[in-house]
């Protein structure tokens, strides 16, 4: 059973999830899926799957291949933007150094303004499409950031 009743002052719990104020339908956690395919046109394609769970200042990315059966949670890398420089700083918080992942972090958290948590599971044949990837990851979280706004 879910508790309808508020947890504390300004903010509620209700049946459709966690919501920012008393009397308000805004979510504080919204989900987005995706899909999305890349290639050079003479290799194998790359394709992958993703969710984006966009929490308040912070996103957090699951890419997973999407020809991996049963796809598997990779490193967790996060980035954030500093004062002290241009580029936002990353860092691997869970697994083996994945320089996709963090690849990814960096570009979300300096073209979103977010702090971004990135779990990236995609084969060796991905890290030349690095960039394309997170512009796709970019377009998916933009569409759920405008949804957001509205």
């Amino acid at each position: 059973a879910v508790n309808t009743r508020p947890s504390s002052p300004g903010s509620s719990r209700s049946a459709v999830g966690l919501t920012s104020e008393v009397g308000r339908s805004k979510p504080l956690v919204r989900l987005k899926t995706f899909t999305g395919v890349v290639g050079d046109g003479i290799g194998p394609d790359v394709r992958f799957a993703g969710q984006i769970m966009l929490l308040d200042g912070c996103a957090v990315i699951s890419v997973v291949d999407s020809d991996a059966a049963p796809p598997a949670m990779g490193a967790l890398s996060a980035a954030m933007s500093s004062r002290f420089d241009v580029m936002p700083i990353a860092s691997t918080l869970l697994g083996e150094a994945d320089e996709i992942a963090k690849v990814i972090a960096k570009h979300l958290a300096k073209r979103a303004s977010l702090q971004c948590f990135v779990s990236c599971s995609l084969p060796d044949s991905a890290s030349a499409f690095i960039i394309e990837i997170a512009q796709h990851i970019h377009c998916a979280l933009d569409s759920l950031l405008t949804e957001e706004a509205r």
